[in-house]
């Protein structure tokens, strides 16, 4: 409509996972990191976290010692300036290319249930080499696995596999309902008909 009319489009506001529960729930997990020992407890109380007490005449604790804390992931890169983040072990270089070396076996779900959703946000928060690297294995495991599960998705009417993410079982269900409704549409068609026939027309 807005088109026809030639009237601007209203710009988006929020990202379009923004209300999005499983998105929630998959960046409001925590991972370990290491935090500057002068951190002010200010940047952290929104979080509900609670600082160690450094007193500055502490001889015990190096200035650049520091410690480690558990961060909410949506929460590491605002505080970069005093969080350094650990890269979960299935995120490493060795673990992904084991990933792309069997992509065929892989359970992803219980390795990580937001496994795509978590691993492009850390690929996009780390080094740029780093952070490529990631994406691109990433990539090639979603473009890889995507063929397999919508060949299975319209050629059985079995349940998703249990190795699916949540994001596959979501696609994985969304091609199940369309095969279906070009089913049922097939199944009710005339020969010659253009127009498709609805179950109980």
């Amino acid at each position: 409509m807005n088109d026809q009319l030639n009237l601007p489009t209203k710009p988006r506001v929020v990202a379009h996972d923004y209300l999005d529960l499983e998105s929630c729930l998959a960046i409001a997990q925590v991972y370990n990191c290491h935090v500057s020992s002068h951190a002010p407890q200010d940047a952290f109380t929104v979080l509900g976290i609670t600082l160690p007490i450094h007193d500055d005449d502490d001889t015990d604790m190096e200035e650049d010692k520091g410690f480690d804390i558990l961060v909410p992931l949506y929460a590491i890169e605002p505080l970069n300036k005093y969080v350094n983040f650990y890269l979960p072990d299935w995120l490493t270089s060795f673990a992904l290319e084991t990933y792309q070396a069997n992509p065929d076996i892989l359970c992803l779900y219980l390795i990580e249930r937001y496994f795509y959703t978590v691993g492009l946000y850390f690929a996009n928060i780390s080094q740029r080499e780093e952070g490529e690297k990631m994406i691109k294995i990433l990539i090639y495991l979603y473009t890889y696995r995507l063929k397999k599960f919508i060949t299975f998705a319209q050629n059985s009417e079995e349940n998703h596999p249990q190795q699916l993410t949540w994001h596959e079982k979501v696609l994985f269900d969304k091609v199940r309902t369309s095969a279906k409704a070009f089913n049922d549409w097939w199944k009710n068609a005339k020969p010659g008909s253009r127009r498709r026939k609805y179950p109980g027309e």
